[in-house]
């Protein structure tokens, strides 16, 4: 693959983890950023990290934060996993 191209590729999967950190996987932005720092300076260091986080939300997509669980803490109907 031509490098231009490559670093196009891998700034399109930091995007897509960067949109994802904003809008729906709140327990992803640091991992988003981290790799985001390393898009104009390439390798396959960083490469193996963006294809490790993106894994890891496809398996947790439907987990959801529950805020405000009350005395009683999280009960099992409503833990999503």
């Amino acid at each position: 693959m031509e490098e231009s191209t490559e670093i196009q590729t891998y700034q399109g999967a930091v995007g897509s983890l960067t949109y994802a950190a904003r809008t729906t996987k709140q327990d992803i932005p640091y991992a988003a950023g981290h790799v985001g720092r390393f898009a104009a300076n390439l390798s396959t260091i960083y490469w193996a990290e963006v294809k490790g986080i993106h894994p890891y939300v496809q398996v947790t997509k439907e987990y959801r934060l529950l805020v405000g669980a009350g005395k009683e803490g999280i009960s099992s109907e409503h833990a999503t996993i």
